[in-house]
């Protein structure tokens, strides 16, 4: 077990004291309190019949975790120089409830432990259910011990309700119990002596045992590596949500003393972003939403982390330090200085991820790959205006993609050469340049079982799409162009998807069996279409069968096959493109 991490148990008395002492903050990039009363009132319930609940994760403040907070007593902002105060890194949701409960640090409510629904479930043969009828006011009986009531306007707090029926949730845990329960016994119930003595006994020892419940703590020690902090957190958060580099930095954020940066780091990005989609431009709008993966529900977006790595990785450009991303060289870099580093860079950045997206980048390459591109560019904004540096970004992804390869720290070489050719192109107009290799092999294996929407097989389609390498696919197989800028262009299965959907060798379904049509072509003219009925329809359209075969030649289409229309066999025919195409895309990076 790790010497910096403590598991014991802490008494429900102690842990409310605590609370009331304002020892527990939580932490800024903790969630807000979300949980409703019924939550709330549930865990009540569990705690008065001594039910297990979650453990709850410490951390001491004034350590390696130095971020901003909220004082669960208070409600105000502390920043982590506390000494003696204690983050909740997970468990906030049970931990204010408690405090709710016991503390009555709720200005809403007010909670309570029920006297007749627990003796009722406890003596099920005494009939006490008839009492409900004698007092007509009170409550009905509820399978949930705890029970909450709204506070009068005036925020009076009391210690029972309904002739002692409900006990205070806060005189419960203080031992102020039993005079109370002495009331509603002798007053309110009917009882003989030995039904007396049975309820006053079975009520205080329930009682008695609510301060001594123990939950579980761990406690990660103040001087622990945040590497640490956040392995344990991802382990333990009982909502699963990972605790990031990106959340510490947002808590971080608001140690600022810039007024401009007060709201914190995450807040002031979203309203940035959302300031710049306020245009209405629908590419940008949608690549802003994708690449840093907005949420309509919530109104917020989901992977701003994205922009701090890009930001981190500029200040490294921009410092001539190497683009390292670890969580303590990131935690490292002062607040104010990520805020000003958006501000400076922001247009750059938005404007990289329309070009990538609208290029469809996101579908073929991995998005670590663009993050670092787009901090080279930014701190080499020129080169984003150079033809050759563009084309080999290009090619590496398409590298990239072909070979469905990862994108990590371990190619910080290819950083490098990323880079350098971004200062270089400059200088030297394009001559007597480094470039990073762009060479890359596949065999046929690789394409039979790449689907759509795989790199691979995506990377490919935008080889034959884009690329028009050697004059390929610039006709469609209805003679219309596909290099027109605004040409919707479908991904068209030469052998008809509602013919193959029930074949089972994958190659029905690669790029083998792709071919890239003008919308209207395919909507309108070929369809569903067998190759056989398409190939003779196509030669009366044309009356050249020379046309015929260079359009086809064109398409990587190998026409032999198509010819004998007795002999031919479509998973024949689609292996013989597929090595056509697989050529094709080796030719494409060797330069040949």
């Amino acid at each position: 077990m790790s010497s910096n991490i403590q598991h014991t148990d802490i008494s429900l008395q102690e842990l409310k004291n605590n609370i009331e002492r304002g020892l527990y903050c939580i932490p800024k990039f903790q969630r807000n309190f979300v949980w409703k009363k019924t939550d709330i009132e549930s865990l009540g319930d569990s705690l008065i019949r001594g039910y297990p609940v979650s453990s709850i994760l410490l951390m001491p403040m004034n350590g390696t975790l130095n971020i901003g907070a909220t004082n669960l007593n208070t409600l105000q902002s502390v920043t982590g120089d506390q000494n003696h105060s204690i983050y909740v890194l997970d468990g906030q949701q049970r931990i204010t409830s408690i405090a709710r409960i016991f503390a009555n640090l709720d200005d809403k409510n007010q909670y309570f432990f029920d006297l007749l629904s627990i003796l009722c479930e406890s003596f099920p043969n005494d009939n006490l259910q008839r009492f409900l009828d004698k007092h007509k006011h009170s409550s009905i009986l509820s399978e949930m011990y705890c029970r909450s009531f709204p506070l009068p306007s005036t925020k009076e707090i009391c210690s029972h309700k309904q002739n002692y029926r409900f006990i205070a949730a806060k005189e419960v845990i203080e031992g102020r119990f039993a005079s109370i329960i002495n009331n509603y016994l002798l007053k309110t119930l009917e009882l003989s002596d030995e039904k007396y003595d049975e309820y006053l006994n079975y009520l205080s020892a329930l009682f008695g045992q609510v301060g001594k419940y123990g939950i579980a703590q761990t406690m990660i020690e103040g001087n622990a590596e945040l590497g640490l902090v956040c392995r344990v957190f991802e382990k333990v958060n009982s909502s699963g949500k990972k605790l990031t580099t990106f959340d510490l930095i947002n808590a971080k954020s608001f140690q600022t003393n810039n007024d401009n940066y007060k709201e914190g780091l995450s807040d002031y990005l979203t309203h940035s972003l959302n300031k710049i989609t306020s245009n209405k431009n629908p590419a940008l709008v949608s690549s802003i939403e994708s690449f840093f993966e907005y949420d309509s529900k919530t109104c917020s977006y989901g992977n701003l982390g994205r922009i701090a790595r890009i930001l981190f990785l500029i200040s490294c450009f921009n410092h001539n330090n190497p683009p390292l991303l670890t969580n303590s060289t990131m935690l490292a870099m002062e607040s104010d200085a990520w805020f000003a580093l958006w501000d400076d860079n922001k247009d750059i950045i938005v404007k990289c991820v329309q070009y990538f997206y609208t290029e469809s980048y996101q579908k073929f390459t991995p998005i670590t790959y663009l993050e670092y591109i787009i901090s080279i560019i930014c701190a080499s904004p020129e080169s984003f205006n150079r033809p050759l540096f563009l084309t080999t970004v290009k090619k590496y992804a398409l590298k990239l993609g072909v070979e469905n390869q990862s994108f990590t720290k371990t190619n910080l070489d290819v950083v490098d050469q990323f880079y350098r050719l971004s200062r270089d192109i400059l200088v030297n107009q394009e001559k007597n340049l480094t470039l990073p290799s762009t060479k890359a092999s596949v065999n046929v294996e690789d394409f039979r079982t790449s689907k759509p929407n795989n790199f691979r097989f995506e990377a490919a389609y935008n080889i034959m799409t884009k690329e028009h390498y050697k004059g390929k696919f610039t006709l469609d197989l209805n003679n219309i162009s596909l290099c027109a800028g605004k040409t919707q262009i479908d991904q068209h299965h030469f052998f008809p998807k509602a013919l193959s959907k029930n074949e089972k060798d994958p190659i029905y379904n690669s790029i083998a069996n792709i071919v890239p049509l003008n919308s209207q072509t395919n909507r309108y003219d070929i369809k569903d279409k067998e190759p056989l009925v398409f190939y003779r329809e196509l030669n009366d359209k044309l009356q050249s069968s020379e046309k015929v075969s260079s359009l086809l030649e064109s398409n990587l289409i190998p026409e032999s096959f198509l010819k004998d229309q007795s002999t031919f066999d479509s998973k024949t025919f689609l292996e013989a493109r597929l090595v056509l195409v697989t050529e094709y895309i080796n030719d494409f990076f060797s330069g040949k």
